[in-house]
């Protein structure tokens, strides 16, 4: 048994639901993840290939916590944040790098973060 995962499975983005109803009938041990933006309530293509062997189970994920979406902001960030990266006045401690303990909270709390709602994709663009 093999699990095929497909993520951005909208038709928007090429994805057509008669493959997936195809590759369902050819492949019986295969298990297939779609993983699309609007709900999925029935799959194109599957009555015409026999196929009953797919359960739409459209989950809802809530947006993330906003020290998560700091985290994952700082993982995209290739050096280490300052205070000059929180004020427009240039000073000696500017330079200074911020520890984490007190970085992740005042990220959290950055507009540009904020303005994100959560929402992962935002935060890496």
């Amino acid at each position: 048994r093999c699990c095929l995962v497909v993520d951005h499975a909208d038709p928007e983005y090429g994805w057509q639901d008669a493959f997936g109803a195809r590759l369902l009938a050819e492949n019986p041990s295969l298990c297939l993840l779609l993983a699309r933006r609007s709900p999925l309530y029935r799959l194109e293509g599957a009555d015409s290939l026999g196929g009953d062997r797919w359960k739409p189970l459209n989950l809802g994920l809530p947006p993330l916590a906003a020290t998560d979406v700091a985290r994952l902001c700082l993982r995209r960030v290739h050096r280490p944040l300052t205070e000059g990266d929180f004020s427009r006045s240039a000073s000696a401690a500017a330079a200074t790098p911020i520890g984490r303990a007190a970085l992740l909270p005042r990220l959290a709390r950055h507009p540009a973060l904020v303005a994100c709602q959560g929402n992962p994709r935002e935060v890496v663009r």
